[in-house]
């Protein structure tokens, strides 16, 4: 899913996909993990965060890749929580979009 939301004056989310899930016993779809691309000042970073941590009210990805010049910083403001209600809202709208796609 394209979004290409300015966050703040360096930090973009470009694009986001449901990256994991499963099946409870009900045979019903729920998230696991998703992806999500940031550009900032101009340089691509991947991030995967688990649904069940953003639940939780924790930003931090489980994973991150992207130019090391910037990288420390980057992930200092993801950890810092600055975008939460923003990455939460957008991982909603892809599952939203998943969903209908099932449908």
């Amino acid at each position: 899913m394209i979004f290409n939301k300015q966050l703040t004056e360096n930090i973009t989310l470009v694009y986001g996909e449901l990256n994991n899930w499963k099946y409870d016993e009900n045979d019903i779809q729920y998230p696991i993990m998703y992806y999500l691309v940031f550009k900032f000042y101009g340089h691509e970073y991947e991030a995967y965060f688990p649904h069940k941590r953003l639940q939780d009210g924790d930003s931090e990805p489980a994973s991150l890749s992207g130019n090391t010049e910037l990288f420390d910083s980057f992930n200092k403001k993801l950890e810092d929580g600055n975008f939460l209600e923003e990455i939460k809202q957008a991982c909603a709208d892809i599952w939203d979009n998943e969903k209908d796609e099932d449908d």
